[in-house]
């Protein structure tokens, strides 16, 4: 289940780095002018709230999982619900909440980490990437994939595919594709630009969890 956790965050970081990501000299300037769009979609949200589906497969070690949830974000804070756990992140701590064990760990957010794996990338807008369209064409719904390689090779992963749709400028699917074989795929089932949403909410409350183990690991 902590892995799960883990990977989740991927889902965050398709959601926040276009900005930065956008900005590198393009190789595809068509890639490049979606990914621009965008990105200013994205900032012009006061906070972003989204139910998602994610698969995880593996063929050679016969892996096939899925899961749901729903996120909340505003800027650096974010919230993630699944019927297994949640994740409530204020900017500088992470509560994870198993619910099945009663627990509660307590983490600092590391944004000086260097590493880029499906924990950690949350902070994957610090990267730098490669990025064409795959198909160089857009279809008649008004979708498109997009391949963004890292540039750093020592990362875990080789390439996230994303599909944006170039009518509303938001992001539909992502695909991540592990060194190890393993593919995480996320379905946007549903977003909105929602509006401002209050600090507390982004900070597991223990008085609402009464006889909850705490793990503070700080």
């Amino acid at each position: 289940m902590k892995k799960a956790v883990a990977l989740l965050i991927c889902l965050l970081a398709l959601l926040r780095p276009l900005a930065s990501t956008a900005q590198n000299d393009a190789l595809d300037p068509e890639a490049k002018t979606i990914l621009d769009k965008v990105a200013r979609q994205y900032k012009s949200f006061k906070s972003v709230k989204a139910e998602f589906s994610l698969r995880i497969t593996n063929s050679d070690a016969k892996v096939n999982e899925a899961q749901s949830g729903k996120l909340y974000l505003s800027n650096d804070k974010y919230k993630v619900e699944t019927a297994d756990f949640e994740r409530y992140c204020d900017g500088a701590s992470i509560w994870t909440f198993f619910k099945q064990e009663r627990e509660v760990q307590i983490n600092e957010v590391d944004p000086k980490s260097g590493e880029i794996s499906p924990a950690q990338l949350f902070s994957i807008n610090s990267r730098d990437y490669k990025y064409t369209m795959r198909n160089g064409s857009v279809d008649a719904k008004g979708n498109t994939e997009i391949d963004l390689t890292p540039l750093n090779r020592n990362i875990d992963f080789y390439k996230i595919r994303l599909t944006v749709n170039t009518k509303t400028n938001l992001i539909k699917k992502a695909v991540v594709f592990v060194k190890n074989g393993t593919r995480y795929t996320y379905e946007i089932l549903n977003q909105t630009g929602a509006q401002p949403l209050d600090s507390k909410f982004f900070i597991f409350d223990s008085a609402k969890h009464p006889g909850v183990e705490v793990v503070d690991l700080r």
